[in-house]
């Protein structure tokens, strides 16, 4: 098992994380596509999200939408 990537939501201008989630992968000689999800909680509301990606390169890596969805 190999990380591929660090996946955090933050606000604040990365002061204040909202979520963290590694992505590993089997077997990276696998093409794939996955669906990644990271809830989160808050008890104020921010205007300033960021979705950040720290990419280790152990695997071709492609993000094709973010969506966040407030429920």
């Amino acid at each position: 098992d190999k990380p591929i990537a660090m996946f955090d939501v933050v606000a604040d201008y990365g002061k204040t994380k909202l979520v963290q989630k590694e992505l590993i992968t089997e077997n990276s000689d696998n093409k794939r596509t996955e669906n990644f999800s990271l809830e989160f909680k808050t008890t104020k509301r921010y205007t300033n999200i960021e979705f950040r990606t720290y990419f280790y390169g152990n695997s071709d890596l492609i993000i094709k939408n973010i969506r966040l969805i407030e429920k």
